[in-house]
């Protein structure tokens, strides 16, 4: 997979670095042992590929602009292994992209501008709380699974777009107003963190609110937002009115099912397919004519199941020897068969 996708990725100046702490398998390609190494190694602009483990790659402090690529979080290929990563970013590490990573930790602790950063396609957990002023900025956030509150204290131009949470993934603690939660779905319970993290300021649009939590029994949490196109159904508590309070929108579809193509058993499964049927009420009904929802809008899961997180770069699906796997040294040949993939 690595040797395939450098050719295809190694363009202008930058450079590809591998990384693989799979040691159970002798041979297995890559460069360095462990992400902080080929960060400290990299130059900005870089790509870092990293392969699928059984073991954590830890902890890592991201302190330049580097495109890092995991294998997915549910990779659909022979080798089906994840990567399991935790990132801080600090100053410097604007326009980085991180993807393709299973059980990602994404962190914050910059004291100068960081804007630009695009976390991509991981089931993730985002902790991104400042302090008292805004140093993580114009950022976006797109297809991925979140499974925890996602805290954003004093971070503004954050952009969530075509994401599911589910798992306890909620959004809590926003007091700017340029953050926007757009075509995601809140699955079972997800929705707004409890009154300790109050959401004040947001705009939702195109959102799907499937048996999600709007702010308790009360719905007190959210306050001063602004609801456009969403819809809820079956919401906690029986709260399935937007908006409520001191917030305001309109064109929101209260309580109807949004009609999914094909959702059994769990509420959350990667193998579902959230895409909308034709006789969706969310079918072309979002603010800007596509569907309420992540199948929506500027990023939309594609039609693609089960959902894989694998990035969207060329990869080697699979690879094959016929005949021997070795010949004498001089002119004999091995036949190599090799299947690949451009993943969308």
């Amino acid at each position: 997979m690595l040797v395939a996708t450098v050719i295809l990725y190694n363009n202008g100046h930058a450079t590809i670095l591998t990384v693989n702490n799979n040691t159970p398998l002798p041979g297995s390609p890559g460069t360095y042992t462990t992400i902080t190494a080929a960060v400290a190694a990299a130059f900005a602009g870089d790509t870092i590929l990293v392969n699928g483990s059984p073991n954590s790659y830890g902890s890592c402090i991201i302190n330049k602009k580097l495109t890092i690529l995991g294998p997915g979080y549910n990779p659909q290929r022979q080798t089906t292994q994840t990567a399991i990563a935790s990132f801080t970013l600090t100053n410097g590490s604007s326009y980085t992209r991180i993807e393709g990573f299973y059980n990602l930790g994404i962190g914050c602790n910059a004291t100068a501008l960081v804007t630009g950063v695009v976390i991509a396609r991981n089931t993730v957990n985002i902790s991104l709380q400042g302090t008292s002023v805004s140093y993580f900025t114009n950022c976006l956030i797109i297809n991925n699974i979140i499974y925890s509150n996602c805290p954003l204290n004093y971070c503004g131009g954050i952009t969530f777009a075509n994401n599911i949470f589910t798992g306890g993934g909620s959004i809590g603690q926003i007091n700017l107003s340029s953050v926007i939660i757009k075509n995601n779905l809140f699955l079972n319970g997800t929705g707004f963190s409890d009154g300790v993290w109050p959401v004040s300021n947001a705009v939702f649009s195109n959102n799907i609110f499937y048996e999600a939590n709007l702010g308790g029994t009360t719905q007190s949490v959210g306050t001063l937002c602004t609801f456009n196109n969403n819809l809820t159904y079956n919401c906690v508590n029986n709260n399935n009115t937007l908006p409520y309070g001191s917030n305001v929108g309109s064109g929101n579809i209260i309580n109807q099912d949004p009609v999914f193509l094909n959702v059994t058993g769990s509420p959350f499964a990667l193998t579902n397919n959230y895409m909308v049927h034709t006789s969706s009420p969310c079918k072309n009904a979002g603010t800007d004519g596509t569907d309420i929802g992540p199948s929506g809008g500027s990023y939309p899961f594609t039609n693609i199941f089960p959902l894989s997180g694998m990035p969207e770069i060329p990869f080697v699906k699979s690879m094959n020897i016929n005949g021997p796997s070795s010949v004498p040294v001089g002119n004999a040949t091995i036949n190599v068969t090799v299947k690949g993939q451009k993943h969308d």
